[in-house]
């Protein structure tokens, strides 16, 4: 089965406008931010979608509903953004500075961050969020299905079914970006276009 699935970024936090790492932390969409993906919307830059998903933050939420106001939005867990655990709500330069990270990026072995995620686990709950909204879209006989989720979900998301061999970085979409792409049961995800 072949349908149209779009995968779009939220809106920007508080969090993220000073440069923090929000991950879980579960902050609102900022108004500015939310108001832009509304103008987008009405000016038919998001394509028309069958079924919406979001990741279950509620600045993902706002985001769906900014985009898709008549839409019923369903949540999956498994769109939720990465767990940075010990470092969520800090700065690039904090995050940098800190012994909890330095340990983890300089370490031979894969793993997690500090109360975080394992690597290979988000990219595994990633994959699992595709398979079930595939799995929707053969039971309902759905064309066009809606993601509002995080960047980096995306970019897993994107890297995983996709192409493999592209940088991990080229699927980074801004806030309110995303990609339309094509999933086939046989060949995964294709890129149709970047919003």
């Amino acid at each position: 089965m072949e349908f149209t699935l779009t995968l779009i970024r939220g809106a920007y936090t508080e969090c993220e406008k000073e440069g923090r790492f929000l991950g879980r932390l579960d902050h609102p969409a900022h108004k500015d931010g939310v108001e832009v993906l509304r103008g987008k919307a009405r000016a038919g830059e998001y394509p028309a979608a069958q079924a919406v998903f979001s990741s279950p933050l509620i600045r993902s939420l706002e985001s769906a509903y900014a985009i898709y106001p008549e839409a019923s939005i369903t949540t999956l867990a498994q769109l939720a953004d990465f767990d940075y655990g010990a470092l969520a709500g800090k700065s690039y330069s904090e995050v940098i500075a800190d012994k909890l990270f330095e340990a983890w990026a300089f370490s031979k072995k894969l793993t997690a961050l500090p109360g975080g995620e394992l690597p290979y686990a988000f990219f595994s709950r990633c994959s699992q969020a595709l398979r079930e909204i595939a799995g929707c879209a053969r039971k309902y006989g759905l064309e066009r299905i809606s993601v509002v989720t995080h960047k980096l979900v995306i970019s897993a998301m994107l890297q995983n079914r996709s192409m493999p061999g592209h940088p991990y970085c080229d699927y980074h979409p801004d806030y309110g970006g995303g990609f339309v792409t094509r999933h086939s049961d046989r060949g995964g995800l294709s890129v149709l276009k970047k919003l």
